[in-house]
C-alpha cells in the first residue's frame, strides 16, 4: 500500500497560509491608534491616581460631609480639587466629581458619560472611607 503524501503537504501549506494571515491581521490591529474612549479612560485613571496621592485632596475627600447624600462637585465649585482638575482636563470635555459612601451607587443620570472611581479610605489621622467618582463627557 503506497500512500499519497501530497495530501499532507497541502494541509501543511494551508495551515501556514492561515498563520501568516492571522499574523498580519494582529500586526495591523496593534498599529491602530486608541480611540477617544480609550484616551478619556486613560486621562480619568491618571487624574484619579494623582488626586488619591495628594494629601490635601485626600483630607478634603475624607472630611467631606456625605451624611445627607453624595457630595457633587462640578466645574462651578470652589474646591481646590475641582480647580486642579479644571487645569488638567483635556479640551472639549466637561466633568463632575462625586464623593459618596463606598457602598453607594454614584450615578450622574446622563447618557454617554465616562466614569471611573477610586476609594480613599483614610488620612494619617482619620479613617472614613469614601468613594470618589469622576464623570467625564464630551461637549
Amino acid at each position: 500500500m503506497i500512500m499519497d503524501k501530497r495530501g499532507w503537504l497541502h494541509v501543511v501549506e494551508a495551515f501556514l497560509a492561515v498563520l501568516i494571515i492571522i499574523g498580519v491581521f494582529f500586526a495591523q490591529i496593534k498599529n491602530i491608534a486608541p480611540g477617544p474612549k480609550q484616551n478619556v479612560l486613560i486621562v480619568e485613571k491618571s487624574l484619579l491616581q494623582e488626586i488619591a496621592r495628594n494629601t490635601s485632596f485626600r483630607n478634603e475627600i475624607v472630611m467631606s460631609d456625605i451624611s445627607t447624600g453624595p457630595l457633587i462637585l462640578d466645574s462651578s465649585s470652589t474646591s481646590p480639587m475641582v480647580k486642579y482638575l479644571a487645569t488638567r482636563m483635556p479640551g472639549g470635555v466637561n466633568f463632575t466629581l462625586m464623593i459618596c459612601a463606598p457602598a453607594d451607587i454614584c450615578s450622574l443620570g446622563r447618557k454617554n458619560v465616562y466614569a471611573k472611581d477610586v476609594f480613599v479610605s483614610s488620612t494619617l489621622t482619620t479613617f472614613q472611607p469614601r468613594k470618589l467618582k469622576l464623570f467625564m463627557w464630551e461637549v
